[in-house]
């Protein structure tokens, strides 16, 4: 599928994550219900998809139950998955 991708750490990244990524970057945060809401995706599909931002460094890890700091910007994005397409509100 030309949507997918492997990421470094051999995980096949589909169209879903990537869109989840470019929502992230976009708005600055990162939740759980917030992917929900904007993806159409169950619970344990966007507590594995922020896991994996975080393995790829591309939001901090939970410290002290405060919020995760976004990592990655648009270019950094583009350089990894090409275009940075704004498909959602």
């Amino acid at each position: 599928d030309e949507g997918d991708s492997a990421s470094a750490e051999g995980i096949v990244v589909d169209d879903v994550m990537k869109k989840a990524l470019r929502i992230v970057i976009a708005h600055r945060t990162v939740s759980n219900s917030m992917l929900r809401t904007k993806l159409g995706i169950g619970y344990n599909r966007a507590a594995t998809i922020i896991e994996w931002m975080a393995r790829m460094k591309f939001v901090s890890p939970v410290i002290d139950n405060k919020s995760r700091t976004i990592l990655i910007d648009r270019q950094g994005y583009e350089e990894l998955y090409g275009e940075f397409i704004e498909d959602f509100t």
